[in-house]
């Protein structure tokens, strides 16, 4: 039921970002990252200044074990904030990833 009405907000409202990162953070809580990554992406595309929704997308892509999408993703959320430990943190596990 839950995931039914997040779906039906994403459809009723395509253009919102929001409604695509609630689906996402759904999907993740229900540790279901594979599906969380089309709709954590599509929110990061119609925000693309949205620090939330590119950190949601980087960790989304950390999860899935993606690391050049990580990697991609960490380099555009660099421009956006200055928060230094945040990115040692996402470095640490984006170099994870590659070994």
């Amino acid at each position: 039921l839950a995931e039914r009405m997040r779906m039906k907000a994403v459809e009723e409202s395509p253009k919102q970002a929001h409604r695509y990162a609630e689906l996402a953070e759904f999907y993740i809580d229900q540790d279901e990252p594979e599906k969380a990554w089309p709709p954590a992406k599509k929110a990061s595309e119609l925000e693309p200044g949205s620090a939330r929704y590119l950190e949601l997308s980087l960790e989304t892509a950390i999860l899935l074990g993606d690391s050049e999408e990580a990697k991609e993703r960490f380099q555009k959320l660099r421009l956006l904030i200055e928060d230094q430990s945040r990115f040692q943190s996402w470095k640490k596990k984006i170099d994870e990833l590659e070994k």
